[in-house]
């Protein structure tokens, strides 16, 4: 740079020296990254089968490894002749979603309940449970010009209750960020709480940061927090986790 000065000179040098670097580290994370694929890829692909599943939910039908104390004791919970509203509460991840599809669900069909499942509530949730019972219950598309409660009461079978399961409950408290905005739901399902005649409980879950939050559903719904119908799921603890990893181990041959 025969034309330039000292200091022109430096920066000059200085850019090209950044320049050399961020080259060097943008080809180095594009072989890593190469790298990781190539081992991806010669990963067996997840059997829909095999008894663990990283982070996809169980479904029912599956088996659910390490959760049938908490089955049971939800299911208690449920059958209590004083029981009409509840939440299954823990941490993200925690196993809320495979516990209810794979766990209880079966569980509650298997005995004197007809449970309806709505993986996240919308924006209008009765709408969704509108939706989702005249596509489960046969006979219910019929009768669609009714009222959600008339086909409630129709859709019962004699001496069975329907469980309306609600998972994933802080979307439907993201979606609807005001009270003015929750209260049409919350205020149906204090109604449908407090009409005896309607052969109808509610359980939902909800993530442990949101779980505060379910404060503002009263007084609509009497004591939405109350420890009498609140079951907080837990992670494993290391004991649990060997024996839910040796026998995910047996059952898949490994």
């Amino acid at each position: 740079f025969p034309n330039l000065g000292e200091d022109a000179k430096r920066i000059t040098l200085g850019v090209a020296g950044i320049l050399a670097v961020a080259s060097g580290g943008v080809y180095f994370y594009r072989y890593r990254r190469a790298e990781k694929l190539k081992i991806a890829e010669s990963l067996e692909p997840l059997s829909p089968t095999a008894a663990l599943r990283g982070l996809l939910p169980f479904e029912e039908g599956d088996q659910l490894l390490g959760r049938s104390r908490d089955i049971q004791e939800l299911y208690t919970l449920i059958a209590s002749t004083s029981f009409r509203f509840g939440v299954v509460w823990g941490e993200s991840g925690c196993g809320k979603t495979s516990t209810l599809r794979a766990g209880l669900v079966p569980k509650l069909r298997n005995e004197k309940f007809l449970p309806l499942y709505l993986a996240k509530p919308t924006k209008n949730p009765v709408e969704a449970l509108r939706s989702t019972l005249l596509r489960e219950i046969p006979g219910t598309r019929k009768h669609s010009e009714k009222s959600l409660n008339q086909l409630l009461r129709s859709a019962t079978p004699k001496g069975k209750k329907i469980v309306i399961l609600f998972d994933q409950f802080e979307e439907f408290l993201l979606i609807n960020r005001t009270q003015q905005a929750r209260a049409s739901f919350i205020r149906w399902i204090g109604d449908a709480i407090r009409n005896e005649s309607l052969p109808v409980v509610f359980l939902i879950s909800i993530r442990t940061d949101f779980f505060a939050q379910l404060q503002s559903l009263a007084p609509q719904i009497p004591e939405p927090t109350s420890t009498r119908t609140t079951f907080q799921l837990q992670n494993f603890d290391a004991e649990q986790a060997k024996q839910v990893f040796s026998t995910a181990a047996k059952a898949d041959g490994i």
